[in-house]
């Protein structure tokens, strides 16, 4: 008997060996081609506008793990779901399956994530590298590198330029083909919730708690508001700009000339990036609290109570709105009145933002536990 247990427990290590040591490589039927999802999906413009016929129902589908914690946000692209890991590993999972793709090891930790198009993967690698790179996916080859100190969040990519910022102080607009810098402003701020894009303009928060807006082909500075607290997130953009300041503040600027619409006070900070839709903006606070606010003018439309502080973004699916707590649960909660629709607890925190693709949601804890949850 307990040589059939040791050969079961040795037989169980190695195939655990074999997955977590599988390398990951594209092939060329999977190249991205084109994509609308120039940046990581948990950004606040990028779930909002996806079609979904999610039913609010947070179903186990598939679960894996990581021997890790996560150092960056969670990304999608072409059905896979892309983890960066404290031990500087990025690890890809199936999204639809849950199969182990591979690893891809790089050089130090990314905090920035993986945006990848073309078979081509951007990162920034902080610390000692203090690089950010492009990677092709196919064969592991650096195509290029340029010495940036500590890029702060995922980039984001408007017609094949990329746009990212620098604990440095300084922002960058970079070639993604080449790694040219096409132009750069040095600030002497951090952004540290990183640039955000909306029609040939780019929006940069900085922690003195100045906005930056940049024409993003020529980096002419189209205006600079002061909202008097650090902003720590980046901020969701359509016809308005929307965020939040780290105090606890919600605003609304004008996208063209950084013009202050509204702003309104709440008790507890706030470290979340806002998700918006056509009429409510949504943001979690350290006092545990899931907001929806009025697009027009602030005013709260209802809140939701947690057990815990919210530090992860929330995401928009469908009809819902999607956030954890470091209660350790996930909820899902109707946007229209913010009635409880589901939830899941988990054996860890949560602090990054969930992603989804409009049908699958995935989510990964602090100690590296993974699910992907639908109807």
């Amino acid at each position: 008997m307990r040589i059939a247990t040791f050969n079961f427990i040795a037989l169980a290590l190695i195939i655990f060996s074999v997955g977590c040591s599988k390398k990951f490589r594209y092939v060329t039927a999977e190249e991205t081609g084109d994509t609308s999802w120039r940046f990581a999906r948990y950004n606040p413009q990028s779930t909002a506008g996806i079609e979904s016929d999610f039913r609010g129902d947070l179903n186990l589908k598939w679960e894996g793990s990581v021997s890790e914690s996560p150092v960056g946000p969670l990304t999608l692209v072409d059905n896979k779901l892309v983890i960066s890991g404290s031990k500087k590993r990025f690890h890809f999972f199936d999204i639809n399956t849950g199969e182990y793709n591979g690893r891809l090891k790089v050089q130090k930790n990314s905090q920035t994530g993986m945006i990848i198009i073309d078979s081509l993967a951007y990162l920034g690698l902080c610390h000692d590298a203090d690089e950010f790179i492009c990677l092709n996916l196919m064969n592991h080859k650096k195509l290029w590198a340029r010495p940036l100190r500590d890029v702060t969040a995922a980039p984001v990519i408007i017609d094949d330029r990329l746009f990212v910022a620098s604990a440095s102080g300084d922002v960058y607009c970079i070639d993604r083909h080449d790694g040219a810098i096409l132009w750069t402003d040095s600030v002497g701020f951090k952004s540290l919730g990183g640039p955000s894009a909306f029609d040939n303009m780019v929006y940069f928060p900085f922690d003195n708690g100045s906005l930056r807006a940049y024409e993003a082909e020529s980096g002419k500075l189209v205006w600079e508001t002061d909202l008097e607290q650090p902003l720590v997130s980046r901020v969701a953009v359509n016809d308005f700009v929307y965020g939040t300041a780290m105090e606890g503040k919600a605003f609304a600027l004008d996208r063209l000339s950084g013009r202050l619409i509204w702003q309104v006070d709440f008790p507890y900070a706030i470290w979340t990036s806002p998700a918006v839709d056509a009429d409510k903006m949504y943001f979690g606070d350290n006092g545990g609290y899931l907001r929806a606010v009025n697009l027009s003018d602030g005013s709260l439309e209802w809140a939701f109570e947690s057990d815990g502080i919210i530090l992860a973004s929330p995401i928009i699916v469908g009809d819902y709105i999607i956030f954890s707590s470091l209660d350790r649960k996930l909820y899902c909660l109707d946007k229209a009145n913010g009635n409880l629709v589901s939830s899941r607890e988990f054996r860890h925190p949560i602090s990054m933002p969930a992603v989804s693709n409009g049908e699958i949601i995935c989510v990964i804890t602090d100690r590296g536990d993974i699910e992907c949850l639908g109807n």
